[in-house]
């Protein structure tokens, strides 16, 4: 039996003002939809990184999540790997992917078929009044229950029935077993790369993170959160289902290779 035996690495740093590190996706890992931006870095950083980026996604045929580390001398990319995103994400990957040029019809069609394609719809709320608080869009869904700060209390009352909407400055492990019991999560920093959006996606679970200061947003009170738009109401409000337009495309992109599969 072989293996690893040993593995050498090399330490990369990045000191100055002008230093960065971080992770960027080829795609939003959120919708699936092509990103205009990369991140709040210079503008040179950004075309850097934002050609690396696309070349990887095109050579590994599949989006691409990026980690790096940069200073004004180097840009040193320290790994690449296929960004995990849901079923409503990977269907509008593999279709601009196919508008691209970076796949052909017939491979789009397979990895569709994989799919859950007749259970994509999403919801979208009617007239559901001003917003409370505001952020990015990190996990798809809408979910409502009653805003808990303290992640046990949280975790306490979803036990005891309640539908809960976490509310943390950021998260972190030890929030897991709140995070896993809520309807929603919402977060005052972060972004579509930290724990509460990665976790959030991972169980399904609408959020939003990002928001900035979220204090005055009290204890106890109805909360919905709308994690496919980043955007926050008070009280509750009942979605209603609806099929998005690149699902549809996607359907019948896959109806029409399996019918010439057939004939």
């Amino acid at each position: 039996m072989r293996g690893v035996a040993i593995v050498v690495q090399v330490m990369v740093t990045a000191t100055g003002e002008r230093a960065a590190s971080g992770r960027v996706f080829s795609r939003s890992p959120q919708d699936g939809s092509k990103l205009a931006t990369l991140g709040p870095w210079n503008q040179l950083l950004h075309e850097r990184l934002t050609e690396v980026v696309r070349a990887f996604e095109r050579h590994e045929r599949r989006a691409q999540g990026i980690e790096f580390v940069a200073d004004e001398a180097q840009l040193a990319l320290l790994q690449s790997a296929p960004l995990r995103v849901g079923p409503l994400a990977a269907a509008r990957i593999d279709l601009d992917m196919v508008d691209d040029g970076i796949i052909g019809p017939a491979e789009a069609a397979a990895r569709l078929a994989v799919l859950p394609l007749d259970d994509l719809d999403t919801e979208e709320l009617a007239a559901p009044g001003p917003c409370v608080a505001a952020g990015i869009a990190a996990s798809p869904g809408i979910g409502s229950g009653i805003c808990f700060r303290d992640p046990a209390e949280a975790a306490l009352a979803a036990q005891g029935g309640a539908d809960v909407v976490l509310v943390r400055p950021e998260t972190s492990p030890k929030d897991l077993p709140a995070m896993k019991a809520a309807r929603a999560i919402l977060t005052e920093r972060g972004d579509e790369a930290s724990h509460a959006a990665i976790v959030a996606r991972e169980f399904k679970i609408p959020c939003v993170v990002g928001c900035g200061d979220l204090e005055p947003l009290d204890d106890g009170a109805a909360l919905t959160v709308n994690g496919s738009t980043g955007d926050v109401y008070g009280g509750r409000h009942t979605p209603r289902r609806v099929t998005p337009p690149h699902v549809q495309r996607a359907r019948a992109l896959l109806a029409s290779h399996q019918e010439r599969e057939r004939s």
